[in-house]
């Protein structure tokens, strides 16, 4: 009698998932955190999109340290929102917008092919016809709930916006926060509003605040004079103090005089 052979059972098939890294573990739990928040506080109405209207996402501006254009440079790797691909001409338009800027498209990176369209009533977007206040994180709520969105903005913006002292946002990137020198505006009335670089904290009281600023270098400026004037008299001066704080004085007002001298032949040029 023939043998007859068994059937041979395939052997399934096993998907193994690539293991995630470090990055991507905090990335995802830095999102669902964030979009756990964001729900709780905002809630939307996910609807159909209109596609006849103008679409909009967030861009990086250019990281390239040797680019040619000063504002480039200053504001290297900042996020902003320009046009998307969705919409009419949209290609076109981002073709424009990354030209201008040096800068990155980011709506494949925040997980929004076509970007937000413009006023929609079906959907949250990205620009508002009214602002709302209470929005939790402003035009950046959306970058912050996309996977790893968080830390996509560069940690001198992510201060000068002040989202440093936001909780949920801030626990995301505090190892960078704690390793900042931060510069407050003394100038700016809620004292909020912080710098990294002296430099920029004088760019924007120039600019924000300039009669306050010209008062404050004139100040510094007499305030100097003044204790160089004051040196040189008690090293000079014999006698008792009386006698070298009325010198001081006296050279005080000399100095009032001279100031006045100056404004008026400027005033006369």
């Amino acid at each position: 009698m023939a043998r007859t052979e068994a059937p041979v059972r395939p052997i399934p098939e096993v998907e193994y998932e690539e293991p995630m890294s470090a990055f991507d573990k905090i990335a995802l739990e830095a999102a669902e955190s964030i979009n756990a928040e964001f729900d709780r506080m905002h809630p939307i109405n996910n609807g159909p999109r209109r596609e006849n209207k103008k679409h909009y996402t967030y861009w990086k501006m250019c990281e390239n340290p040797r680019c040619p254009i000063e504002g480039h440079r200053m504001r290297s790797g900042h996020i902003f929102i320009a046009v998307a691909t969705g919409g009419p001409f949209g290609f076109e338009q981002v073709d424009i917008v990354r030209k201008a800027t040096h800068g990155t498209n980011l709506e494949e990176a925040v997980g929004k092919p076509g970007g937000w369209a413009q006023n929609a009533i079906d959907e949250v977007g990205l620009l508002w016809t009214d602002y709302d206040g209470n929005f939790p994180w402003g035009s950046y709520t959306f970058l912050f709930r996309a996977k790893g969105g968080v830390f996509l903005m560069p940690i001198d913006q992510f201060v000068q916006e002040g989202f440093h002292r936001d909780p949920e946002l801030a626990k995301w990137r505090q190892h960078e926060i704690d390793q900042l020198t931060l510069y407050k505006c003394g100038l700016c009335a809620d004292e909020t509003k912080e710098f990294l670089l002296k430099s920029h904290l004088d760019q924007h009281r120039e600019v924000m605040h300039s009669g306050h600023a010209a008062a404050l270098q004139n100040a510094a400026e007499f305030g100097k004079v003044s204790a160089q004037m004051l040196a040189s008299l008690i090293n000079t001066q014999s006698g008792d103090a009386t006698a070298i704080a009325l010198k001081y004085l006296e050279a005080q007002e000399e100095l009032l005089v001279l100031r006045a001298q100056l404004a008026a032949n400027d005033n006369k040029n």
